[in-house]
């Protein structure tokens, strides 16, 4: 994952539950959708409000703030999904 920032949003380092409302966008055509951010110890996931089509490993995962859905503040690999495509790993 890599932060605009250079490192993670303040937000999320001051969560007790490590983790943030984002939005997140698989494909440079859609709309980025809205879900959580969890911080994990090997990396981070993404708990989407609804199912997400056509995810897969290599993608890149670009990651707004849930403040303002034109503010990007990271992007990161996907490495793993669960079967429902609503929780991403990366």
């Amino acid at each position: 994952m890599s932060w605009i920032s250079g490192s993670l949003p303040q937000e999320l380092m001051e969560s007790q539950s490590h983790s943030m409302i984002v939005y997140a966008q698989l494909r440079s055509r859609d709309l980025p959708q809205s879900g959580r951010l969890y911080v994990l110890g090997n990396g981070y996931k993404i708990e989407f409000d609804e199912f997400q089509y056509g995810v897969a490993q290599g993608q890149i995962l670009v990651v707004y703030s849930g403040n303002n859905r034109n503010e990007c503040i990271g992007s990161g690999e996907i490495c793993e999904m669960n079967e429902l495509n609503n929780i991403i790993k990366f």
